[in-house]
């Protein structure tokens, strides 16, 4: 019991930063779902791992595909990097919390990039709300990626209707399944396009 109430703690005051109160009027302002804000950088220790695991393959170009708030792509040292999110309050938001060195990309400027080469695009916190199908059409246009990082809902966890394996793009990549240091009930993908 006891330790349940320190873990709950320990919680609370990660989530409660200077942060959490720009982003709680933020949220508020642009009518965005609280999600978000309960899902930053402090609360989600995963997306350091996908910070650390891009610091250290020291990509040239990164597209954040669903960046949220920016959490991870303003993290990432690159030379060009790239945000997207389909809702637009999002990205009204995530200018106002960063927009050096990230250019934010709508839906034109998206079809642009795609034909371009990228070193690593990232589908990372929003793929298990889409089936099999849609994620096909999401993820397709950037087969030519050297890197592509998604990260899956563990089978059985409750709550969640889609969980992915990501096998059908087994024929273009080498696909690395690790699980998450403090993140049990998700799974990260590390997708190395094959040679031939």
């Amino acid at each position: 019991m006891i330790i349940k109430i320190i873990n709950k703690l320990k919680y609370l005051f990660k989530l409660i930063n200077t942060r959490f109160f720009y982003y709680f009027v933020l949220t508020k302002k642009y009518k965005i779902n609280n999600w978000h804000l309960y899902n930053n950088l402090n609360t989600r220790p995963y997306k350091k791992e996908i910070i650390e695991f891009c610091n250290l393959k020291n990509f040239e170009i990164v597209l954040d595909y669903g960046c949220g708030f920016g959490d991870i792509i303003r993290e990432i040292n690159s030379k060009k990097k790239y945000a997207y999110d389909n809702d637009p309050n999002i990205i009204k938001i995530s200018k106002t919390l960063f927009s050096k060195n990230v250019e934010f990309l709508n839906d034109r400027d998206l079809l642009e990039l795609k034909k371009n080469k990228i070193d690593c695009v990232l589908f990372i916190n929003f793929l298990h709300d889409y089936d099999e199908e849609e994620i096909k059409k999401i993820i397709n246009p950037y087969i030519g990626s050297k890197f592509i990082l998604l990260d899956a809902i563990n089978f059985n966890v409750k709550g969640f209707r889609y969980f992915h394996d990501y096998k059908f793009l087994m024929n273009n990549y080498n696909i690395q399944k690790k699980k998450f240091k403090e993140e049990p009930d998700r799974s990260f993908f590390i997708l190395e396009k094959k040679y031939d």
